[in-house]
Formats: structure tokens, sequence, C-alpha cells
């Protein structure tokens, strides 16, 4: 079973600022939770894979905004540029 997470980065009037950034990621099937034995290992996997798929989702609709940012702003282009850490 695979989970797809999409960010979209859209302006006040609704229109997107980028393209959308999608993620999927794998998650345990709804049928490995056999039994109460079971259920907090198979939900830590589950959790796990979507925490490392929010993570880089967000990463890179953040890098897609911050790109967008120094396209439309000269000071922006600027101190992105001049970033070293």
């Amino acid at each position: 079973m695979k989970m797809q997470i999409t960010v979209t980065l859209k302006e006040e009037d609704g229109s997107e600022l980028t393209d959308p950034t999608i993620v999927e990621v794998k998650v345990p099937a709804v049928e490995a939770f056999v039994g109460p034995e079971v259920f907090d290992d198979v939900f830590y996997e589950y959790e796990q894979s979507v925490l490392e798929a929010r993570n880089v989702a967000i990463g890179g609709a953040t890098q897609k905004y911050l790109s967008a940012v120094a396209k439309k702003s000269p000071i922006g282009a600027r101190c992105a540029r001049g970033r070293t850490d």
C-alpha cells in the first residue's frame, strides 16, 4: 500500500506559486493489523514512513518556495546566493 502526500503552494487568489510537490511512501497494508499483539509495531512502521515522507515533501516545497522568492526579489536572490549555512 502507498500513501501520497501532495504539497501545493498557492497565492491568495488561488493560483499555484509552483508545481505541486508529490511524495509517495510505502505504508503497511490494512491487513497487517492482524491483532492487538502487532498493532504497536505495524503502526510504528506506518508512522515512521509517513513522518519521513512529510519531511521530504515539506523540504521540497520549501526549496520551490525559496526559489520563487529568489526569482521575484532582487534582495531575496542576493541573500539566497550569499548564505553559507
